[in-house]
């Protein structure tokens, strides 16, 4: 039976009303640079990210990072990410609020990395926090920001 008019706008009101799940991958090479890269669309576009993606249904916190981070780069992690922060991204002005989680560890091979959704992304940079806090990485996705912010006291 085909949904009414009422009934889709109802699910489509719902949708937006959900707190979402970001996962982020906060990857660093040899020299402590952070991996990210100029996110393109209408979340986030022109903006520099991590690599990362949304928390699918029943997946582990440690499976979704290791899934986005290797469909959007081709990098495996060595074990498992570990959990390092989480922040609070409301956009109201968007009507979307996430939680996002940023797991870190440590890549196989940096020297695998790839561009592999270059419709998502211009592309990655190893760069240096200090780098990203001085703004020559500008603008900062606003949970990058944050986890800058966090771990910043806490190296």
């Amino acid at each position: 039976q085909t949904p009414t008019h009422r009934e889709r706008n109802a699910t489509m009101s719902h949708l937006h009303s959900v707190v979402r799940v970001g996962i982020a991958s906060a990857i660093r090479n040899k020299e402590g640079k952070l991996l990210v890269g100029k996110r393109k669309g209408s979340h986030g576009g022109g903006e520099w990210a991590t690599p990362g993606g949304h928390l699918e249904l029943w997946e582990s916190f440690e499976e979704c990072a290791a899934r986005e981070l290797m469909e959007e780069t081709a990098l495996k992690f060595v074990g498992e990410p570990t959990l390092r922060t989480t922040v609070n991204n409301p956009w109201k002005s968007q009507g979307k609020h996430y939680i996002t989680i940023f797991m870190e560890g440590v890549v196989e091979d940096e020297s695998a990395l790839k561009n592999v959704e270059p419709h998502k992304c211009e592309g990655w940079e190893w760069v240096s926090d200090d780098d990203l806090r001085s703004g020559k990485y500008s603008p900062l996705f606003q949970p990058v920001e944050q986890y800058l912010e966090i771990i910043k006291g806490r190296k």
